[in-house]
């Protein structure tokens, strides 16, 4: 497993490298710390923000995700990966 994990986050890594993704940081935008590109950890900590939240309309159930942060974001771009929907099914 934790050879698959490698495996996995040394090829995502591989992709932001070569697609130059970089990080989206308020700290970058203040100019506090310097550009530098987008890592796997960063965006995972990001990705991890993400949720589904159930809303109640009248007997039904809806399931809204939350906003993606912007380095998530990059991430599902630079791989490939489909947006989830706002609303969910």
């Amino acid at each position: 497993m934790c050879f698959l994990a490698y495996l996995c986050e040394a090829h995502i890594t591989k992709i932001l490298r070569d697609k130059e993704d970089l990080l989206h940081s308020k700290a970058i935008d203040k100019r506090i710390i310097k550009q530098r590109p987008l890592t796997v950890l960063q965006a995972m900590k990001e990705l991890c923000q993400l949720m589904a939240v159930p809303v109640k309309i009248k007997k039904d159930t809806v399931w809204i995700r939350t906003d993606i942060p912007q380095n998530a974001l990059s991430l599902f771009r630079s791989i490939g990966m489909k947006i989830p929907q706002k609303i969910l099914k």
